[in-house]
């Protein structure tokens, strides 16, 4: 009886138990899917070198994307790349819109995420939002955030800061 609870918990919500961030990726990485990324489409933001870098499909209103936005604010030496995926609410797509439509974008949604700061910019231009959540849906994207590294391998939830360093650090080793 214990097993099976413990499949469905694992199931149900892997990263629950010990040894979930190996077992949250694709067993096997797909390098295709990270160079078949439309980067065009996303807000990005580099910091120090840039070498780590992570594509991350994330919602506005989604209060595990928020957690995931800070932390990945206090790594260096990373590119992050945000993939606008307004999933959960009517409310998601009009802000992600306007971030899209904000002149700094990048501002825009970290203002919004960590601070709750609604873009000023009217969700009136065109974006790629629709496109992006099709996108995400074909990816397997089934909760936020979903994120990916340059291996291909697929991560879904908000990880913990050293278990995300670990991840980037072993998909986006530092060259010699």
């Amino acid at each position: 009886m214990t097993r099976i609870l413990l499949l469905l918990l694992y199931v149900t919500v892997p990263s629950l138990l010990p040894g979930a961030v190996a077992a949250q990726g694709n067993a096997v990485a797909d390098a295709g899917v990270w160079k078949s990324l439309p980067f065009d489409k996303a807000i990005t933001t580099v910091r120090g070198d840039g070498r780590r870098k992570i594509a991350v499909f994330s919602d506005p209103n989604c209060p595990y994307c928020k957690r995931f936005e800070e932390d990945l604010a206090k790594l260096d030496d990373i590119t992050v790349h945000i993939f606008l995926y307004p999933v959960l609410s009517k409310s998601s797509v009009r802000k992600a819109q306007a971030v899209w439509c904000s002149p700094n974008r990048a501002e825009a949604w970290h203002e919004l995420l960590v601070f709750s700061e609604e873009p000023k910019a009217a969700p009136d231009c065109d974006t790629p939002v629709a496109e992006l959540v099709a996108l995400g849906r074909r990816l397997g994207a089934r909760v936020t955030p979903t994120w990916f590294v340059e291996t291909g391998e697929r991560f879904q939830g908000a990880y913990a800061l050293e278990d995300v360093r670990q991840i980037l650090d072993k998909a986006s080793p530092r060259k010699p």
